[in-house]
């Protein structure tokens, strides 16, 4: 891997999966924040590494990459990691899966988002219920694989795997969320506080209590900048749902400073309990893995 990678991309977008992937694989990086809100992505600049200006890019040495998948698996490749056991059976079910990953779940996932929340309402669910059809299908899909299996390809945690987790997280507008931490593991109650107290109270915990704050420089003010308000907004209008959907971003952005953190975040289910289930035992078989290093 050459000195100075770096990863195009924010936080919350596919660079999400790039990311998790250089973490997990021990590559140091430099992240280089690229939006859409403020155009960035349209600059000649990063238009030069990615002609299409989305994300997640990276851009290795004299490499340029774009595409999550394409990435995961260039950074697999270099750094040996995360890939199957030699064979071209393995070697040929992982780019399957990669594909239909790329091709199948996360621009259905997309598409059906944009037209259940986004697009103008023009009087017909023919985009809805198609869309909505298709991830239900290719879920399925996913789904029927885990069957059985430990995990989409091979007896090892893989690119794959890493390429379909983040489509395990609940985005639906009233999101089941299950914490994953040890049955012993006493959690401080702020069910009595409002909204905005208990945000304020899990922050003071965590300043004080979370592992990685200086490891990774995460910065907290800056946090609480970005995400009290969303507290404070849904607080002021009683809204629970924006409540929880601001409590799993806040905690999908801790995530990102460390990956170590998937110990103590919550992990949901979209595509079907058996995924969730085998989510799970992933987790708990990574954690084992960095542990052996």
């Amino acid at each position: 891997m050459a000195a100075g990678l770096k990863i195009y991309g924010i936080s919350r977008s596919s660079a999400f999966k790039t990311i998790w992937c250089g973490e997990e694989a021990g590559v140091a990086y430099e992240q280089m924040k690229i939006g859409f809100a403020d155009g960035t992505n349209k600059t000649p600049e990063f238009l030069a590494i990615h002609p299409n200006g989305r994300v997640p890019a990276i851009v290795d040495g004299d490499a340029v990459v774009f595409d999550s998948n394409a990435i995961l698996l260039y950074l697999a490749e270099k750094t040996g990691k995360f890939l199957p056991a030699k064979s071209d059976k393995l070697r040929g079910e992982m780019l399957s899966w990669l594909m239909f990953v790329a091709s199948g779940v996360g621009p259905f996932s997309g598409q059906s988002v944009h037209f259940r929340h986004y697009a103008p309402k023009d009087g017909s669910d023919y985009a809805v219920n198609r869309y909505v059809f298709e991830v239900q299908r290719h879920y399925g899909v996913l789904d029927a694989r885990l069957a059985g299996r430990q995990y989409m390809v091979g007896d090892s945690y893989t690119i794959v795997d890493m390429d379909t987790d983040p489509f395990t997280f609940d985005r639906s507008a009233r999101p089941q969320m299950e914490l994953l931490e040890p049955e012993s593991f006493a959690l401080d109650d702020f069910s009595g506080l409002s909204y905005t107290e208990a945000f304020d109270a899990m922050v003071a915990k965590m300043r004080n209590e979370y592992a990685f704050t200086e490891y990774k420089g995460l910065d907290w003010d800056a946090l609480i900048a970005e995400f009290r308000p969303r507290f404070e907004e849904a607080e002021a209008n009683g809204d629970s749902t924006g409540y929880r959907r601001a409590l799993r971003d806040f905690t999908w952005a801790c995530l990102l400073y460390t990956s170590d953190a998937a110990d103590d975040l919550l992990c949901v289910d979209l595509g079907g309990r058996r995924i969730i289930k085998k989510k799970k035992q992933q987790i708990k078989k990574l954690r084992r893995y960095r542990n052996s290093k």
